[in-house]
């Protein structure tokens, strides 16, 4: 059964409109994330290929983490420009579910269309994510994409702050996510994130973060003790 088409002003704001997206939209979706990661550090380490080659592999990637997370009915925000998705939210819920059977049928197609490689990097990837969630019941920030054309436009601020009102009304511990750029643990850590583990898998180095909604409460430190340095977007 469909979800519901048309997407619901979630708010307004004096920001850009963000919206509800849903299933029917899944195609612009994955075509945004698709233009949004191609050059990221982390995907390009799972693709393990580059030009139109490398593209095809992190798009095959990215379908498939869209395929799993809209089967358990979690969350996409977006917000549009002149008529365009320019930049989405997925965030899964405390609730929220990834099916046994999505996981199945996703990573099946991901590994003949990509290759048996790349799915096993993903999941060398993955696998150890959900071990380093905090216990208490949270909001997962899957996916955080801007289109390139519009980035540096306050549209990831615009969605972040969205997800944040979100988790603090509905009472969860706050937000987690992980990370596979180093440029981007800056740019979190200004919105209140702070690293709770870092560590490098095989060749792929990745920073788990926390940003809890009660600010008293702290995260766990890396392993080191202190936050990796890198430059980041502002």
């Amino acid at each position: 059964m469909k979800m519901r088409a048309k997407p619901t002003v979630l708010r307004v704001g004096g920001g850009p409109l963000v919206v509800d997206l849903d299933d029917t939209k899944g195609k612009e979706i994955a075509d945004l994330l698709g233009a949004a990661f191609e050059h990221d550090p982390g995907f390009q380490t799972s693709a393990r290929a580059t030009g139109e080659r490398g593209r095809r592999r992190i798009h095959a990637i990215l379908e498939a983490s869209l395929s799993m997370h809209l089967a358990g009915r979690n969350r996409v925000r977006g917000v549009y420009h002149d008529g365009r998705l320019v930049a989405v939210a997925c965030v899964r819920s405390p609730d929220g579910s990834l099916p046994k059977w999505a996981a199945v049928g996703a990573l099946s197609r991901l590994a003949w269309v990509a290759g048996p490689g790349v799915l096993f990097r993903v999941l060398r990837r993955s696998l150890p994510t959900y071990s380093q969630h905090p216990s208490e019941p949270h909001h997962f920030l899957a996916k955080l994409a801007v289109h390139p054309a519009y980035q540096r436009r306050g549209l990831a601020r615009a969605l972040l702050e969205d997800l944040h009102d979100w988790s603090a009304e509905s009472g969860s511990a706050g937000v987690a996510l992980d990370n596979g750029n180093p440029e981007n643990v800056p740019f979190y850590e200004s919105f209140g994130y702070r690293v709770t583990h870092h560590a490098r898998i095989a060749d792929m180095e990745l920073w788990w973060m926390f940003r809890p909604n009660d600010p008293t409460e702290k995260p766990g430190s890396t392993e080191d003790g202190q936050p990796p340095q890198g430059k980041g977007k502002g």
